[in-house]
Parts: structure tokens; sequence; C-alpha cells
């Protein structure tokens, strides 16, 4: 038995563990932020736009991450409700074995991996719901 290692779509797959778990630690410093102010960041933003990092103050996260390739659509994409009560954050994963999860998460978006308080905020683009 002879296996092809094909290294683009091992890349990728790294590429979507890290976008993961780099939305689990956002995840955690929002968490954090609302217990302390009883409301999550007002606003709408992805992680390629000027303002990316200020979304949370550096005490709750010092270091905010971004997309590994963070150029449109591999960015990361965060949003809350006006009042601030609920909010939902975004990445689109690369690896073809990903859509399985994209669709099973609870949310909206069938080509975008969500996590959040409301998995409707960001509107779906693809006309799929």
């Amino acid at each position: 038995v002879i296996s092809v290692i094909n290294p683009a779509k091992f890349q990728g797959k790294s590429r979507d563990s890290r976008r993961k778990t780099d939305l689990a630690a956002i995840q955690g410093a929002l968490e954090t932020y609302f217990a302390d102010y009883d409301t999550y960041p007002v606003g709408a933003l992805d992680s390629s736009q000027l303002g990316w990092s200020a979304i949370l103050p550096s005490e709750y996260i010092s270091n905010m991450p971004v997309d590994p390739t963070n150029t449109s659509p591999l960015t990361y994409y965060y949003a809350s409700s006006p009042d601030g009560f609920d909010y939902e954050l975004n990445a689109v994963l690369e690896v073809d074995t990903a859509s399985m999860l994209n669709t099973s998460d609870g949310g909206n978006e069938n080509s975008q991996y969500e996590v959040g308080t409301d998995l409707t905020i960001i509107p779906d683009t693809t006309g799929e719901e």
C-alpha cells in the first residue's frame, strides 16, 4: 500500500485547528468580559480590519488572534447584538472534511464555523439556511 500525503491539505488542517483554538480563546475572553460588564463588546468587525485588536481590552486577551492567512474570506468575524447581550464569532475552515462541522455547529451559515451565544447575528450569505 502506497500512501500519498497532500501537503496543502495537511497545512489546511493545521490552520483549521488553529482557527478553532483561536475562536475558543476569544470566546473565553468574551465570557470573562461579559462577567465583568454584563455585556459583550458592541460592534461588528473582521480580523482583517483596523480595530480588530481593540474589540477586547488587553487585560482580557493579551494578543487578539487573527486568522492564520487573514485574507478574505479566511478571516475571523465578530458581531454582537445591538444591546450587547449576545455575540457570534465565525471562521471559514479550509479543508473539505470541515464542511460537516460547519453544518452541525447550530449556526445559520453552512460555509463557516460558528460559536457564540446567538449564531444568527451574522446573516447567512449563502442562501442555504
